[in-house]
C-alpha cells in the first residue's frame, strides 16, 4: 500500500506540472488576451454626500435620508481601454450597472450612483470586462 501511495503522489505531481506548463504556454501565445489592460485604481471611495462632483465624506453605512450613495474612482493605465462598468447589487440581486466611456486612461476619474434603498449592497467595479475591486455598503 506504501507504493501505492507512492506512485499516487507522483502521478499527481506529473499532472499537476503538466497543467501548470500547458497554463504558461497559453498565456505565452496569448499575450493580448493576458494583458487585455494594466489598469490600476488608484482611489476608491464610497460616499453620500457629493459637492462639485466630489465626494465629502467616506463611509460603508448609509441612511435611507442620504437619498443616493456613490461610488468614486480613479484609474491609471499605460494602454488604451474603452469603458468602465459599475455594477450594484442590493440583497445579492443585480440593481443596476452604469457603463461609461475612458475619455483618458491616465488619471482618469468617474463615478456612478444609486438610490439609498435599504438592504445590504455590493459594486463591483470593471474595466473592459475586467473587475478591478469589489466594495461592500450597507443601507439602514
Amino acid at each position: 500500500t506504501r507504493g501505492c501511495l507512492v506512485a499516487f503522489k507522483l502521478r499527481e505531481k506529473i499532472v499537476r506540472n503538466i497543467s501548470l506548463y500547458i497554463f504558461f504556454v497559453v498565456v505565452l501565445m496569448f499575450p493580448e488576451a493576458s494583458n487585455a489592460n494594466d489598469c490600476l485604481v488608484t482611489d476608491w471611495k464610497i460616499s453620500a454626500k457629493v459637492q462639485n462632483k466630489k465626494p465629502l465624506d467616506v463611509r460603508n453605512t448609509f441612511t435611507v435620508e442620504d437619498r443616493r450613495v456613490s461610488a468614486f474612482v480613479r484609474i491609471n493605465c499605460t494602454k488604451p481601454v474603452e469603458n468602465t462598468e459599475f455594477c450594484f447589487y442590493r440583497n445579492k440581486a443585480k440593481y443596476a450597472c452604469v457603463k461609461l466611456p475612458v475619455k483618458s486612461p491616465e488619471h482618469w476619474r468617474t463615478w456612478a450612483s444609486v438610490k439609498a434603498l435599504k438592504g445590504s449592497w455590493v459594486v463591483r467595479f470593471r474595466i473592459d470586462e475586467r473587475e478591478l475591486l469589489t466594495d461592500k455598503f450597507l443601507v439602514q
